[in-house]
């Protein structure tokens, strides 16, 4: 009898360490304020900035944080210029560059093409095949200049099929 007591015992204290927790768990991402978001086909990228932190999230799961209160911004590819993408490091701001493209070839590297140009699909392997169209986020890093700092990629295949006729 003692033994189940004690088991008992034990169960309760894990059961109160976990419930304690999910509480702050909880409480640290829902009392978050927004800084910028979007939303593609039902995906969605969020910024959100507490306790000295600004956190990363793609449907609600934590990515990336970055120590500090940073400005974040959801610019479409046409208007992210060069000029944004080297000069960023003392500017405080995190750069989600949201790009459209399209897949051009069911080759290994699904290559596609966007706005600027060249763009690889080959992350999505079979989720997409020539035609579909594709919106991906990608989150540069804030803390260098480099032109290819990018921390984060997200892709949104969507799917149209799209064929020429023969």
């Amino acid at each position: 009898m003692k033994k189940t007591f004690k088991e008992l015992g034990d169960l309760a204290v894990i059961m109160v360490v976990v419930i304690i927790m999910a509480v702050f768990i909880n409480a640290n991402v829902a009392h978050a304020k927004t800084v910028a978001s979007d939303s593609t086909n039902g995906y969605t990228i969020k910024a959100t900035y507490s306790n000295g932190k600004t956190r990363i999230l793609w449907n609600g799961k934590i990515y990336h944080t970055y120590r500090g209160k940073y400005r974040v911004k959801v610019i479409n590819e046409s208007d992210f210029t060069r000029e944004m993408k080297i000069r960023r490091k003392n500017d405080r701001i995190i750069y989600i560059e949201k790009v459209t493209g399209r897949c051009i070839r069911n080759n290994y590297w699904r290559d596609g093409k966007s706005y600027y140009g060249y763009i690889s699909y080959r992350c999505l392997g079979n989720k997409v095949r020539r035609g579909d169209k594709v919106v991906t986020y990608f989150v540069w890093c804030p803390n260098d200049n480099s032109p290819d700092g990018c921390d984060e990629r997200f892709d949104v295949p969507l799917k149209y099929h799209w064929r020429k006729s023969r």
